[in-house]
């Protein structure tokens, strides 16, 4: 198993029913998704975790890779990197989950984008619809600030 998936720990959480839900979350550097595929597929089938943040995914063209990199009941977002080598950010989060990319730091130059997951997804039976209604999921990778660009 290589580096970076054989060093993440699962930690597990109770699921009451009608209590807050409470997304689990994996983070990591890839180093090339492709290759690591098959390792990435087994992990989330044990661990199940509900979203899973990936740096340095070195996927350049996302449309000839969409059925090699498919996880069954998740949905990918990639951002590529658009000149060079290496970096790239995605994200697979499971498909019962709604989510709306966010697009205001959106630049082709900066890897990183933003999901917003709504109240929905979060509470179950939610009684005081002011304090939890959403959650903002943030990927960045090599954030190098160019003059111009911000």
């Amino acid at each position: 198993m290589s580096r970076s998936l054989a060093q993440l720990r699962h930690v597990p959480i109770s699921r009451q029913p009608n209590k807050v839900f409470c997304p689990t979350f994996a983070l990591a550097n890839m180093m090339s998704l492709s290759p690591k595929i098959g390792e990435l597929r087994c992990f989330i089938n044990d661990k199940r975790p509900d979203l899973v943040s990936l740096t340095e995914t070195w996927i350049y063209d996302s449309d000839a890779y969409d059925h090699h990199l498919h996880i069954p009941s998740n949905n990918l977002i990639l951002k590529n990197r658009a000149l060079g080598i290496h970096g790239g950010v995605g994200l697979y989060i499971k498909s019962k989950i709604k989510f709306k990319a966010l697009t205001d730091l959106y630049h082709p130059s900066l890897e990183i984008f933003r999901v917003h997951v709504p109240d929905k997804n979060l509470i179950k039976q939610q009684k005081d619809k002011g304090k939890f209604n959403y959650f903002i999921v943030n990927a960045t990778y090599n954030l190098t600030v160019q003059k111009g660009i911000l």
